[in-house]
């Protein structure tokens, strides 16, 4: 993974997970028009929408699974919603930054950037 961004089996660095648990049928009838926004420090970053994602959820399980086992609990990810990434609007988080992302009918995640180890 030289980019380190698009279509990857092998990211495994900056992903988050939550407390929240929602299941399929509370989910997939909404899932291309979810509102998004993007908070830090209390300010808006970045708004955007599920709607119109590069690949369906069915084509992101669909290549997860080529050529090996998904098990129960592995977590897949879908990517960055356009207009909630700091790399678009030229900014960035620092130490002590507190960020929210919030996605309708899913629920909040916070958390507070660490300083990087030395």
């Amino acid at each position: 993974m030289m980019s380190g961004f698009g279509p990857t089996k092998s990211k495994n660095f900056a992903s988050a997970m939550g407390l929240d648990l929602i299941t399929t049928d509370e989910i997939l009838p909404y899932v291309d028009n979810l509102k998004t926004r993007v908070v830090v420090n209390g300010q808006t970053w970045g708004t955007g929408n599920t709607e119109g994602m590069q690949y369906s959820l069915a084509e992101v399980v669909s290549y997860a699974s080529n050529g090996e086992l998904l098990r129960p609990g592995e977590l897949l990810a879908t990517g960055t919603i356009p207009g909630c990434s700091g790399i678009e609007i030229g900014r960035w988080l620092s130490p002590g930054d507190e960020i929210e992302l919030r996605i309708e009918r899913v629920g909040t995640l916070k958390n507070i950037i660490d300083s990087p180890e030395l």
